[in-house]
């Protein structure tokens, strides 16, 4: 009667096993649902040579060699979307960097517009530009004048709301370009978008409403390193394993593995051996089980 007993618990457990692994068994590939930026963006771009022209991809940033000069585009992106919807009338930026690695030099006043200072301002050329109806330097005055250093660099330039720019298009806007020279190897160390005060940087529309870094505008922060020396690439196929081509004619789903919801799903593995381990003493019981009833 015990081994009778025991036989049918040994039956019920493993039932329970395989009814709670098929039940936690995933119906198919499951990938991270991923939100769209709902507000604009302000970001650096550091390669503007790059894609289609400035801020357009934005650039994350690489390592710098000491001595070396460097620009990074101060862009803004999603500018469609609201508050700004495309329509500027004041800036005010500043970037703060590590003044231990970097340094952005000051360009000397012109004690007018200072259009092209550092910052640098981006009355026309990129696509889309935010026009030339622009003044960097309101008072006419050095203290007003764009400044690079000391940290933060800083540039306030501002138009009338009678010809306030119109961002047309759908391409990130370059805002200003600052010019840094690399001082001395270290990092990664931050730089990020702030104000002349270190407070959040803020773009003025012509409602006399602004958008501020952290409310209405997401400002994007970036590390920097400074190296004595760039690492010297690995000649393809030397050493290691070599990769397989791509398949011709094939999708880039297709050539980089696995499509989507084909074969195991990921992290399945444990559960095909718990699955496995069951089916196995269920079969391992029933055995035992048939052969006493054989021998009795």
């Amino acid at each position: 009667m015990k081994q009778r007993s025991l036989i049918t618990m040994v039956f019920i457990v493993a039932g329970l096993a395989l009814l709670g692994l098929v039940l936690l068994w995933p119906s198919g590939s499951q990938s991270p649902t991923r939100a769209s930026a709902a507000t604009a963006q302000l970001q650096m771009d550091f390669n503007l040579a790059d894609g289609t022209g400035p801020c357009n991809p934005v650039t994350a940033a690489s390592p710098v060699l000491v001595g070396a000069n460097f620009q990074v585009g101060l862009c803004l992106t999603n500018y469609g979307d609201a508050p700004i919807g495309g329509v500027l009338t004041q800036v005010v930026l500043g970037v703060k960097y590590p003044a231990a690695l970097i340094t952005a030099p000051n360009v000397a006043s012109d004690h007018n517009l200072d259009l092209d200072s550092n910052p640098d301002w981006n009355q026309a050329g990129s696509t889309p530009s935010v026009g030339a109806t622009w003044d960097c330097n309101q008072l006419n005055h050095d203290a007003a004048a764009p400044k690079g250093n000391p940290t933060p660099a800083w540039i306030v330039c501002a138009t009338s709301n009678s010809q306030a720019a119109t961002l047309n298009g759908t391409n990130p806007a370059l805002l200003a370009t600052l010019t840094f020279h690399a001082d001395a190897a270290g990092g990664p160390s931050a730089i990020a978008y702030t104000d002349t005060n270190d407070d959040p940087a803020t773009v003025l529309l012509p409602t006399d409403s602004e958008a501020v870094c952290g409310w209405e505008i997401t400002c994007v922060a970036d590390q920097i390193t400074v190296v004595e020396s760039l690492p010297t690439p690995t000649p393809a196929g030397v050493g290691g394993i070599a990769e397989l081509p791509p398949l011709a004619g094939a999708s880039a789903e297709e050539a980089s593995g696995p499509a989507e919801g084909s074969g195991w799903p990921a992290g399945s593995l444990p559960v095909v051996a718990g699955v496995s381990a069951a089916a196995a003493a269920v079969i391992l019981a029933g055995a035992w089980y048939a052969r006493r009833r054989w021998l009795r």
